[in-house]
């Protein structure tokens, strides 16, 4: 990762709420950063990877978005936030491209800016992260294309628009072990994989997966920006975020549709609504 020169803890920001940090002006060294985890229980998992996601139609990696969000606006008071989400997988990225000569995951990273305000309702938030998720195209591949080949003005100011969180949902990893049948995963430390002293972009990144039936949550940290019990708060919001909306999709009078379920409709969430709310009085 290039080192930015210059960069320093709690820079200043012009378009989005900055991430809440406790001791600022310290260098975001690697050798610097801290984990702590959180973890669901197996029902509330196995409702998030089943159930959860039939109320409003959303795929697991929105919901787990979604309390990204509110946890953020709960922890730090940010309304607008922008996350890179680094995305992995083998789905198809475009017509007429043979993946069948490939190895490995395509993996892609690119920024998304949500509004959320405290007065939503849980409904209203899941419903607008679900929609800002599904502007890009892709999964966003198309966008580290254009942020790194173009030299132009476009290029440039990609370039510029830097998130300091960073967002990573690797799926359900003791799937592929379970296929093997001969695997299982190991606990012990790999390691250190980079050097100490780089300096890096992001001052929080959540890495999330589904090991033995369980999501488990791993947040990295600052240790100069925030002190552990600071993001253990932050770790502790986001799992009782994630609950708070697997509770609300659980129930029966929980859900609805957004734009994308019907993409070639044109229609605005309000319009929708509204068109939802007079076919739903004619079956009364």
């Amino acid at each position: 990762m290039k080192k930015e020169a210059g960069k320093r803890i709690g820079e200043m920001s012009k378009e989005v709420d900055k991430v809440r940090v406790d001791n600022e002006g310290g260098e975001n060294l690697e050798g610097e950063s801290r984990v702590v985890r959180v973890d669901l229980g197996e029902e509330e998992t196995r409702q998030l990877l089943k159930e959860a996601g039939k109320a409003y139609h959303t795929q697991v990696s929105e919901l787990l978005m979604a309390a990204v969000v509110k946890s953020l606006r709960e922890w730090g008071g940010m309304r607008r936030v922008r996350i890179d989400v680094e995305g992995h997988g083998r789905e198809e990225i475009g017509e007429g491209i043979d993946l069948t000569r490939t190895v490995g995951w395509f993996t892609s990273v690119y920024p998304v800016e949500i509004d959320i305000e405290s007065e939503e309702k849980i409904g209203e938030q899941i419903k607008k992260v679900k929609e800002q998720l599904r502007k890009a195209p892709r999964n966003g591949i198309g966008y580290g294309l254009l942020r790194y080949l173009r030299e132009d003005q476009m290029g440039r100011g990609l370039r510029k628009k830097r998130a300091e969180i960073r967002y990573k949902y690797l799926g359900q990893l003791d799937l592929a072990l379970e296929a093997e049948g001969r695997f299982s995963p190991a606990i012990e430390s790999v390691g250190e994989d980079v050097n100490e002293q780089i300096e890096i972009d992001d001052l929080l990144e959540m890495n999330i997966g589904v090991i033995g039936g369980r999501l488990e949550v791993a947040i990295i940290y600052n240790e100069d920006a925030h002190p552990g019990k600071i993001a253990v708060k932050l770790a502790r919001d986001y799992r009782e975020a994630l609950e708070e909306i697997i509770a609300h999709c659980m129930r029966d009078d929980s859900g609805g549709y957004t734009p994308s379920d019907f993409p070639d409709s044109g229609l605005t969430q309000d319009a929708l609504d509204q068109l939802i709310e007079e076919i739903n009085k004619m079956y009364d």
